[in-house]
């Protein structure tokens, strides 16, 4: 036998170890798991994996990222507004007031329009 053959069934029985290995442990967290949530405890690990590859070839950030980072900044929105700092995205109005909301302390009908018509009435539209 030649040494090419013997170097080519190393590789291919180390990988076939390697899958195996793999096998083995997403059935051990299959049966660990808690009922309910079985394939996504199991098979977790590997898409996990498969989102880094994705990552690191695209070089964006993956969901699991992107979702911490949302969850970061509702949370820092949420002690600026509990400790009474001003929200700097909200609107101020002539009189100074703060309206959270970003509407302009606008109610009522059309409050949510945000045009910049500055005329005093529906007859001066057209």
């Amino acid at each position: 036998m030649g040494d090419l053959a013997f170097y080519g069934m190393l590789a291919t029985g180390a990988l076939a170890l390697f899958a195996l290995v793999i096998v083995i442990g997403i059935v051990m967290r299959f049966v660990k798991a808690p009922s309910g949530a079985r394939w996504r405890h199991a098979f977790g690990p590997l898409m996990g994996a498969g989102e880094k590859y994705q990552e690191l070839h695209t070089g964006q950030k993956g969901l699991q990222d992107s979702v911490i980072e949302s969850i970061r900044e509702q949370e820092a929105k949420g002690s600026k507004r509990e400790s009474g700092e001003p929200d700097k995205t909200a609107k101020t109005d002539e009189t100074g007031k703060t309206d959270e909301t970003g509407n302009g302390g606008a109610t009522g009908e059309g409050a949510d329009r945000d045009d910049d018509d500055t005329s005093d009435g529906p007859s001066a539209r057209r």
